[in-house]
């Protein structure tokens, strides 16, 4: 089961949870992926900052260093020192990718993968969340599937 409250999105299974929210500037932050939880106060989950490491830099306006941050996906050039799982080229010729939260979608049908192969579930549930960068027209989409009964989430990332 998919849902969403108050800028967070909860997944169940039949024995665990996985949820993020979406913080003041945007990103995707993940809070827990485990046993099965009720989560009615999301602060406990949310990560305490409080001063950086020495080579912390601090993201805008911000109180917070993207790579202090459990972002739910990483990107370039903004402060996120650990492995980008995607690095994409931008029009003025830079790898730096601000991708902040646009929109999302909850759907009950399994959006088909053309070129891998996929599970096949009862009662499935996607999720489609639309990141945009900040400067370039380049979104990116995380595409989850929650497969309740067999305790199976997915996630894909189209561009």
């Amino acid at each position: 089961m998919i849902s969403v409250k108050d800028q967070a999105f909860f997944f169940l299974t039949k024995n665990t949870s996985y949820i993020f929210k979406i913080n003041d500037e945007g990103h995707l932050i993940n809070l827990h992926y485990g046993r099965k939880i009720r989560a009615e106060n999301l602060k406990p989950l949310e990560m305490k900052l409080n001063a950086g490491a020495g080579s912390t830099v601090i993201y805008g306006n911000s109180d917070y260093s993207m790579d202090l941050l459990p972002l739910e996906y990483s990107f370039n050039g903004k402060g996120d020192y650990r492995i980008m799982p995607l690095e994409i080229m931008m029009e003025d010729g830079s790898y730096v990718a601000d991708f902040i939260y646009d929109s999302y979608l909850i759907t009950d049908e399994l959006l088909p993968l053309n070129t891998l192969p996929q599970s096949l579930g009862i009662g499935s549930q996607s999720l489609v969340i639309t990141l945009k960068d900040k400067l370039f027209n380049v979104k990116v989409q995380l595409i989850y599937t929650v497969y309740e009964d067999e305790d199976v989430i997915t996630r894909r990332v189209v561009l």
